[in-house]
């Protein structure tokens, strides 16, 4: 199963980040899209795991997380944050979140308004 993998956000925040990083890094998290982009999972619980609570994904590589979730047909990378410990800061979190109620709603906004195109 394929997968399209997004950056999806207000500002150019992760993707900025994600093309600042040292190579190595960069290459790792680039490996770690593409494997989710070609398999649609990520069997590395170290890398790549459910944020518990939430219907979030977290990418892990050192200190860079990189959060999103899946969304009909794609993964949408949609937060940032440095952080040493495991645990992501509630703030991040909320704000992914908030984010992906927005896309979800106007997801389903965009499918409402075609649906009622096609009856007419």
């Amino acid at each position: 199963m394929k997968l399209d993998v997004v950056f999806i956000g207000h500002d150019r925040e992760v993707f900025d980040t994600l093309s600042g990083l040292d190579d190595p890094d960069r290459a790792a998290v680039y490996a770690l899209m593409q494997m989710l982009a070609d398999t649609a999972r990520i069997m590395n619980t170290q890398r790549f795991k459910k944020v518990e609570g939430t219907g979030l994904w977290e990418f892990k590589q050192r200190a860079h997380r990189f959060i999103g979730f899946y969304l009909r047909g794609r993964f949408a990378v949609v937060a940032y944050e440095f952080k040493q410990a495991n645990k992501l800061s509630k703030t991040i979190i909320e704000r992914a979140t908030r984010i992906q109620e927005e896309l979800k709603k106007n997801e389903k906004k965009a499918i409402e308004e075609e649906s009622a195109r096609a009856k007419t």
